[in-house]
């Protein structure tokens, strides 16, 4: 059996936080019946995960689990704020906006990634480079 590296654990546990996060953020609350689950919140909130981990053929190390890492905070933050401490059912956008940015950066690292790979098809790491 083969060893998975650290690294890679690691950006894999950043992929399930994010899909509780966009859970989370999309089980709405309502004042007369509970909850009600807005899929187009849990949507949005997955496709910055799903745009990061194109980048794991590509990077390795570092180079893989800080970018995760960062989208985690920044998700996170978002969801806190948007869902538990200022719930005003999602009316400025926010939830849905972010989430899109956020892609649109991990797009940019993909594209950087394969821009930056090894002439011998490595995935690129910031200690050989």
């Amino acid at each position: 059996m083969e060893h998975t590296p650290g690294y890679r654990v690691f950006a894999y546990w950043m992929l399930a936080a994010g899909a509780v996060l966009a859970f989370i953020s999309g089980l709405a609350p309502q004042p007369a019946m509970g909850h009600e689950l807005w899929v187009s919140v849990i949507l949005a909130g997955l496709v910055p995960y799903i745009v990061y981990a194109m980048t794991f053929p590509h990077l390795r190390g570092s180079a893989l689990t800080v970018p995760g890492a960062a989208l985690v905070l920044i998700h996170a933050g978002l969801v806190a704020n948007q869902r538990f401490l200022n719930f005003n059912g999602y009316e400025d956008g926010l939830i849905y906006t972010v989430p899109l940015v956020l892609a649109v950066i991990m797009a940019g690292l993909v594209v950087w990634a394969l821009l930056n790979r090894d002439p011998m098809g490595r995935p690129w790491h910031p200690l050989h480079h």
